[in-house]
């Protein structure tokens, strides 16, 4: 007997969306929980690891920007094929996009906020934080974490995204806490301390 493709489309719908809850509600907790450990075993020992990490990156990454502009101003100036420029310049915004996430998590280590209290201001600077750092924009669109997106479904406008495949929607903080399962002070924390 053959199952109705709508019948069958609704149950598979039904059990995705069961497992996302409990995905979200049981899993998530639990390793956030095993995190907060960990980096509470580590101490200040994996701040200082991971720091020295991302500041030996971030020198990397800048030389190779560096490289890379010289080499296609003399490109310029030696009047290359264009091909050739095109190939130079090729890695320039993902290589400026990479120093900006990692600028970002130094950031956050560095001036992670010690009080617990979250301030009207932190709200607005959360609420300000680019929505390109948190997903890939291509002209207003993006793929969306909260469904198995494979063409962009999500739309960013104004700091504001909505998926027209799941209905998701609301501001960037509302975003992160979906995303990352935080509750809004967390969220708030994390994006005001970024900016």
């Amino acid at each position: 007997m053959m199952i109705d493709a709508e019948i069958q489309e609704t149950f598979i719908g039904e059990i995705l969306n069961e497992f996302e809850a409990y995905y979200y509600k049981v899993e998530m907790p639990k390793v956030r929980q095993k995190v907060a450990e960990f980096k509470q075993e580590m101490g200040d020992w994996g701040k200082c690891k991971r720091l020295s990490y991302l500041y030996d990156r971030l020198f990397e990454v800048d030389a190779e920007l560096e490289d890379r502009l010289r080499k296609y101003k003399r490109a310029i100036e030696d009047d290359s094929l264009y091909i050739e420029r095109a190939l130079i310049a090729s890695r320039i915004p993902e290589i400026e996009k990479e120093i900006k996430k990692l600028e970002t998590e130094i950031g956050f280590i560095v001036h992670s906020p010690k009080s617990n209290k979250i301030t009207p201001e932190m709200i607005e600077r959360a609420r300000e934080y680019p929505f390109e750092n948190l997903v890939e924009v291509k002209k207003g669109m993006g793929l969306c974490p909260f469904h198995d997106d494979h063409n962009p479904s999500m739309g960013i406008k104004n700091n504001y995204y909505h998926c027209f495949g799941c209905g998701a929607k609301g501001d960037v903080i509302s975003f992160v806490m979906k995303r990352d399962g935080l509750s809004f002070k967390d969220a708030v924390k994390m994006l005001s301390s970024t900016i």
